[in-house]
């Protein structure tokens, strides 16, 4: 069987975690000496000495602080482009199903500085980061007369510098790439069911990190004034995804392959035992790439101040099961594969890297149940059910959360597991 499907499908319009209520959240605050009634409803409330009625028409009001701002795109629903094509096929009772996934996103959320200083304007070096009121007594000429002097030089300069961040919300510049191998092998009926999946994808993303709230913390950008150079692999991106669950009905007891002619008390034995399982591999995630400390966002007012790749493979070839939090030269990383950018200077690296991620995750959950009937009638019968249940059953550590902050002594290193320790559960249940 053949198949194929293609659809546009539209986003939420919601920011979310955007208050964006400068000028209209005034509080009147009222504050009680003990001794004395805060109001008397017979007066009324009373409007605290500092209180300003809303809305406040005041061009000034956010002055020197970060503001919100709202495009013009600002609620134009974004749209994702959904396509995929299939092939099904039966071979002895298993089903076979491989299929291309793709998709395309344009003009989802995205959040944006609009007050960036331009890139051109680093070429001024150490004077950006330099206070007004040593700048002016050198020659440098202030924005407007009465701009506060404990500013800096690069405040000066911005496109509004009565503001710190111009923050857009939803700029509808958000873009996302999705493309994807999907296989499936899957037996529903008989002794032994099976549902695998198998996934190899690539997911890139551009000013995007999800629908709501703010963006710029994951995918922040170096430079506001160029969205491209913010493309990038998606901080979501898992590229191998397997997935297994599966039970089997042992073949023992009355009306089975095996021992299918035996007494009542070895039938009671060795009859209704089940064993399942639910496992799981994955590739890691990703670790972005930034110089600590944005040093960037004193001087040009960037949300991120990218890395700088060198020309050092970034795994140092490690095994899984060589990564030890507490030994020192069990490195995942190679120390010298990043550097953190120059003062002054932009980062050339990207911000993910696909080799640039935690390890694999690995986990084998297993079940192992027995059914048996004590008493049997058809209308209630009496069934005694044992369960056990472990998870992780090799107890797979799987080091993981490794450093990856450019220039940290522990560069490299995992920090602690990946998946908790095994767990078994034993439980028994009568069921009349």
């Amino acid at each position: 069987m053949i198949r194929g499907g293609w659809g546009i499908f539209y986003q939420t319009l919601g920011n979310g975690g955007c208050g964006c209520r400068q000028g209209f959240a005034n509080t009147n605050q009222l504050v009680s000496n003990s001794p004395d009634p805060l109001l008397n409803w017979d007066t009324g409330i009373p409007v605290g000495a500092n209180f300003r009625p809303p809305p406040l028409i005041d061009p000034t009001l956010s002055n020197y602080q970060n503001i919100d701002f709202f495009s013009p795109t600002y609620g134009k629903a974004p749209r994702v482009y959904n396509w995929s094509f299939n092939v099904q096929h039966e071979v002895k009772g298993f089903l076979i199903d491989v299929a291309y996934v793709g998709n395309r996103g344009n003009g989802l959320n995205s959040t944006i500085n609009m007050n960036q200083l331009a890139v051109s304007e680093l070429s001024k070096g150490s004077l950006l980061t330099t206070p007004l009121s040593t700048a002016v007594a050198n020659g440098f000429q202030l924005p407007y007369a009465g701009y506060p002097l404990t500013r800096n030089v690069s405040q000066a300069l911005r496109p509004f510098p009565q503001y710190n961040d111009v923050v857009a919300r939803n700029t509808y510049q958000g873009q996302t790439w999705y493309d994807s191998l999907q296989t499936k092998l899957e037996r529903r009926f008989g002794n032994f069911q099976l549902l695998a999946s198998y996934t190899w994808s690539k997911s890139l993303a551009n000013a995007h990190y999800r629908q709501i709230f703010s963006q710029q913390f994951n995918i922040g950008a170096q430079d506001a004034n160029n969205i491209k150079d913010m493309k990038s692999f998606s901080p979501f991106d898992q590229p191998h995804v397997l997935n297994l669950v599966w039970t089997y009905d042992l073949p023992f007891g009355k009306g089975k392959r095996l021992l299918g002619s035996s007494n009542h008390i070895v039938n009671g034995l060795v009859a209704g035992w089940t064993i399942s399982g639910a496992q799981k591999y994955y590739s890691g995630g990703l670790i972005q790439v930034a110089t600590p400390g944005n040093p960037l966002a004193g001087s040009l007012g960037s949300t991120v101040t990218k890395g700088v790749r060198n020309n050092v493979d970034i795994r140092t070839g490690l095994g899984y099961g060589d990564l030890d939090p507490n030994n020192p030269s069990a490195l995942w990383f190679n120390a010298g594969a990043f550097s953190s950018a120059a003062p002054f200077t932009l980062g050339n690296a990207a911000l993910y890297y696909n080799d640039f991620r935690n390890p694999m995750v690995a986990f084998e959950n297993v079940g192992l149940s027995k059914k048996t009937t004590l008493w049997n009638n058809d209308k209630n019968p009496v069934v005694l059910m044992y369960r056990a249940d472990a998870f992780n059953l090799f107890n797979r550590t799987r080091f993981g959360g490794i450093n990856g902050t450019i220039g940290n002594a522990a560069f490299g290193r995992s920090t602690g597991p990946q998946v908790g320790a095994r767990a078994i559960t034993m439980g028994l249940r009568l069921m009349f």
